[in-house]
């Protein structure tokens, strides 16, 4: 029996060893990247819309070190890299020399992730998902306003990049024009793809329990197919009516 033990717990070790602490990745990054021409970045939507894979990207690379270990839920000012999903915490940065990323997905299927998480259940589900559909377009117009007002905004669809760390690589170094280090990119890849991250939260029991430093909370990752149910479906597909004209200048409601 003692040498059974000994062999689960040797055989663990190895498997451990094949991941990537997710809350001290960026201490192992090759240098901090410059942010120019901005002073800062803050990560502003909607919930489920892939948002803390984007933040961690963006802190991995550009956050001051003297902050790659604070906790995520800390809206500091003098952090380089922030995530926010509050619209009064995101106001107190228009007018700054700011760079506003902003994910999208469709709000569908955020909709249904944000349902299949949530750990406190409805009585009026018609009314929950009235609200919730709405707020995914209050996040979208807010935005557009920052920009039609003078400020950068960059739009990132989380269908584009939640399986292609790669293309948000891409696009990073394209819009501040910098060359991402093999190792950086290697360690970036790995350490936040799915199945790495998945493996740091596997014993919370409910999305409520998170990972303080990156952000992602138990439940973040789904590890079977959800299916949604009929009534949560039909509702969502009406409250997404008067949403579509905004969302297909993104590219969303196209396939129909």
């Amino acid at each position: 029996m003692k040498i059974l033990w000994m062999l689960v717990f040797f055989a663990s070790c190895a498997s451990a060893q094949d991941f990537l602490d997710v809350e001290t990745l960026s201490t192992l990054r090759t240098r901090q990247y410059p942010l120019n021409p901005f002073q800062k970045v803050v990560v502003f939507s909607a919930p489920r819309t892939g948002s803390s894979l984007v933040y961690n990207v963006f802190r991995y690379l550009f956050e001051n070190e003297n902050y790659l270990l604070f906790p995520h839920n800390q809206f500091d000012l003098n952090r380089f890299v922030l995530k926010t999903h509050n619209f009064g915490e995101s106001s107190l940065l228009i007018g700054s020399n700011v760079l506003f990323i902003v994910t999208l997905r469709n709000p569908i299927q955020a909709a249904i992730s944000y349902v299949r998480i949530c750990p406190r259940k409805t009585d009026n589900l018609q009314n929950f998902l009235e609200r919730l559909m709405r707020k995914h377009a209050e996040y979208v117009t807010f935005c557009e306003a920052l920009q039609e007002s003078g400020h950068s905004v960059i739009f990132l669809r989380y269908e584009d990049f939640e399986n292609n760390i790669e293309y948000l690589l891409k696009k990073i170094e394209h819009h501040f024009e910098i060359e991402i280090e093999k190792k950086d990119r290697e360690l970036i890849s790995k350490g936040f793809r799915k199945e790495n991250v998945s493996f740091y939260f596997q014993g919370f029991g409910s999305f409520e329990k998170y990972l303080p430093i990156s952000g992602f909370h138990g439940q973040h990752i789904a590890p079977e197919k959800y299916e949604p149910s009929m009534e949560l479906t039909d509702w969502l597909d009406y409250y997404s009516e008067p949403l579509k004209p905004l969302f297909k200048k993104y590219g969303y409601f196209f396939d129909e």
